[in-house]
């Protein structure tokens, strides 16, 4: 039943709410003895998870997976048992048994003990089974019990009738799995991933020849670590707002930092001054039960009271308990100060960095005098290789209403700050960068993989795991940050889950040396990262002279020559992003057409960045760019030589197996008269259409609109000033003046007249 109707029926109908609890409580009792009856013994699984520790490291944890009450589980499993050996079973039930976590028991037994012969998935929005949610998803599967099964025959269609169930052999979306590649793909759970067609299973499985797995070959080859350094519910207590900030002597500074006051700022207003312990041995009695030492322990009872003479903070506690502690050696002032309002009767004496409290002692938000508050980087703020993309307005928790920046803005804007000495504890010390990425992601996101530098000292919450190298030596993350940001990995994600775990992550395959041996790829990267780096460090970044969409474009090239992807298959990958350049003005007549229950649903949209990457990649194998690919590599992908772009784009799509005309019903896309690829590019970007531009969300974009209109909004409502007001109207002016030349363009243009120039260069 969807969330969404059980709220409300249980509320508005209390008659349902009771039927609703006897029939949870019957169904998870007959589960339970089921379960424990012993006849089923795939219903569950174990599995082993890299996730992260109580330290932010990453650590390898078993988790059993499945035991909900789902009864197609149980007759799937009985049907095993009831077919005799070399006999086929033909079954109808949830989607979940392909994908589902709950589900690796069952995957296991049909990968392992049968032979898994065919699996068709389908959703009901055709109407398939009249009685049934229009929402609901199904697989058809068929197995011989005996096994091992060595290939799967599969279909993962969507929105289809039956008519495509009883013929899918024959249906374009028709596949081969091998389980080899399900074991590859996904080694724990056996997940068989929504490939769209033949074409991604070949592309994925081209990649793991020519590649290694990023967890086998870049985190190593680099000595990247992987972190989630702070937590946004177990570390909230270390968060500070701008009013706090304020309201205790704090001032802000250029990029977004803010500085704390002197001491006898604080002193004078009555503010409770305490030692900074950051390192420290808590005793009670004889017996160390707490400590952060400097130096490698293998345990308390091997810390000596003697080991501690260089420690100057001595402290006699309740109930027979020693604080020793020793402050940080950084040339900072040794206290901090703790507002009178907020001590607690239960407080240490004594401020530990990034600690919320001490075996029984608790720990009060304080501040150091002079010291620096960072902003704290939240996967909200970034996009591709900027993580300052995207400004803080208002709003807390699951609603946070944010707005894009532009390049005129120099700040970071962000929701919360850290004392750069609570920062230190977990997040990377020093100057250089570190890769972080957003950890929500979906593989029907207008982008999945999205990844940017970001300056090594600015910590990042726990949506913004990242990947920092352990060596001071960073030199190589911007060609990490391009092969995150790459439409190519990007595709791949999506095609085998779309999760951004650290298992998902390490288990895809990423060049290595290629990678790290390409000539010219830091130019590439450092003018799309340079700017905001500059900002965020408090220098003076100005204006950009470079045009980020064509250094994205001349990325996204580099990293499909090292997948040797030829231009048809790179076509194919490109058109797998369908919510790309929803704001940007359209060329005449193009449409992006998906069918809905309701029909076919047409609306004018752009393609700049499909047409931009395409094209790019044309010139970049013909050796037209300052970059250069390698000679052997541009044989391996165009033995016959490298074509010139295509005159007919609709054509060259569907010699790549997509249809961009709207001449079928499987049509992603109808194509105006505008055909000739090097002609598309040129005539959007007259209209003003800029590639790699994320598509603004309307329900918040309303808001701050509105807002900017105002004037902005005061220092209890958020953070949009006057200023940033200019900026979002000016925005706002701009997209809406180029939508109108665009549609004006389109009425100009007769959509059946063919483009003359089609066959022009």
């Amino acid at each position: 039943m969807p969330q969404r109707v059980r709220r409300h029926g249980l509320v508005e109908r209390p008659a349902v709410e009771v039927a609703w609890r006897e029939y949870e409580y019957a169904t998870r009792r007959l589960s339970d003895v089921l379960l424990d009856g012993g006849i089923y013994s795939h219903q569950t699984a174990v599995v082993e998870e890299e996730v992260e520790g109580e330290d932010g490291d990453p650590v390898i944890k078993k988790k059993t997976t499945g035991g909900d009450p789902d009864c197609f589980k149980f007759f799937l499993e009985r049907a095993w048992q009831l077919a005799a050996r070399d006999r086929a079973v033909g079954m109808v039930m949830s989607s979940g048994l392909h994908n589902a976590h709950g589900c690796t028991g069952l995957r296991r037994l049909l990968m392992q003990h049968s032979r898994w012969k065919a699996i068709a998935k389908f959703d009901n929005e055709m109407r398939v089974f009249p009685g049934v949610h229009n929402q609901f998803k199904f697989d058809l599967v068929v197995f011989e019990r005996g096994g091992p099964t060595k290939e799967v025959d599969a279909a993962f269609l969507t929105r289809e009738t039956e008519q495509a169930l009883q013929k899918f052999r024959n249906h374009r979306s028709y596949l081969r799995i091998t389980s080899s590649d399900v074991r590859r793909l996904s080694p724990q759970t056996l997940t068989l991933f929504e490939f769209r067609s033949q074409q991604d299973v070949d592309l994925v499985q081209k990649a793991y020849r020519l590649h290694p797995t990023f967890g086998e070959g870049l985190m190593p080859r680099l000595g990247l670590r992987y972190r989630c350094e702070f937590h946004m519910g177990n570390m909230v207590y270390l968060f500070r707002t701008r009013d706090w900030l304020r309201r205790h002597g704090c001032v802000p500074e250029p990029g977004e930092q803010w500085r704390a006051a002197d001491a006898e700022w604080y002193r004078s207003r009555g503010y409770v001054e305490r030692p900074i312990a950051k390192w420290y041995a808590l005793f009670e009695g004889n017996r160390v039960t707490a400590y952060n030492l400097p130096w490698p322990v293998k345990s308390a009872k091997n810390i000596p009271e003697s080991d501690l003479d260089d420690f100057e903070i001595r402290l006699v506690l309740p109930n027979g308990r020693r604080f020793f502690g020793k402050a940080p050696d950084d040339g900072g002032h040794p206290t901090v100060f703790v507002p009178a309002d907020e001590i607690q009767a239960r407080d240490l004496p004594v401020y530990i960095p990034a600690a919320k409290q001490l075996n029984s002692f608790t720990i009060s938000a304080c501040l150091r005098p002079l010291d620096v508050l960072l902003p704290l980087i939240e996967g909200k703020w970034i996009y591709a290789f900027n993580h300052r993309a995207y400004a803080y307005v208002s709003g807390g928790g699951s609603w946070v209403v944010t707005r894009p920046t532009d390049d005129t803005e120099g700040d970071l804007v962000p929701h919360y700050f850290l004392a750069r000495l609570d920062s230190e504890v977990r997040a990377a010390c020093g100057r250089g960068m570190k890769v972080g990425f957003r950890d929500v992601s979906s593989s029907s996101n207008e982008r999945t993989i999205v990844a940017a530098a970001i300056p090594c000292h600015v910590p990042c919450n726990h949506k913004t795991p990242t990947f920092a190298a352990e060596s001071p030596n960073d030199e190589h993350i911007p060609a990490v940050t391009a092969w995150l940001s790459s439409m190519v990995n990007d595709y791949v994600t999506r095609i085998t889950g779309g999760s951004t775990t650290l298992g998902a992550m390490k288990n895809r395959p990423a060049p290595c040396e290629p990678l790290l041996e390409l000539q010219g790829i830091t130019e590439l990267v450092s003018p799309l990262v340079k700017h905001w780096n500059l900002a965020t460090a408090g220098e003076s970044a100005g204006p950009r002279n470079s045009q980020p969409e064509q250094l994205r474009a001349q990325l996204d090239a580099v990293m499909s020559e090292l997948l040797e992807l030829t231009p048809h298959t790179y076509a194919f990958v490109l058109s797998g992003f369908p919510l790309l350049d929803r704001d940007q003005p359209p060329l005449p007549h193009d449409y992006r057409i998906r069918p809905t229950n309701k029909g076919i649903d047409r609306r004018p949209i752009s393609f700049i960045t499909r047409d931009m990457a395409l094209l790019t990649y044309f010139d970049y194998l013909a050796g037209r760019l300052e970059i250069k690919p390698d000679p052997e590599r541009v044989k391996q992908i165009c033995p016959d030589g490298v074509p010139e772009p295509p005159t007919d784009i609709v054509e060259f799509f569907a010699q790549a197996g997509v249809d961009i005309g709207g001449r079928t019903e499987h049509a992603v896309a109808a194509t105006g008269p505008y055909r000739n690829l090097r002609q598309r590019v040129a005539k959007a970007r007259e209209l003003g259409a800029v590639a790699y531009v994320p598509t603004i969300d309307r329900r918040r974009a309303t808001f701050v609109e509105r807002a900017a209109a105002a004037g902005g909004l005061t220092l209890e409502e958020g953070v949009l000033t006057p200023e940033m007001a200019a900026h979002v109207l000016r925005g706002k002016v701009d997209r809406e003046a180029k939508w109108q030349r665009a549609m004006e363009f389109w009425e100009a243009t007769p959509a059946s007249e063919l483009d003359r120039q089609s066959g022009a260069d």
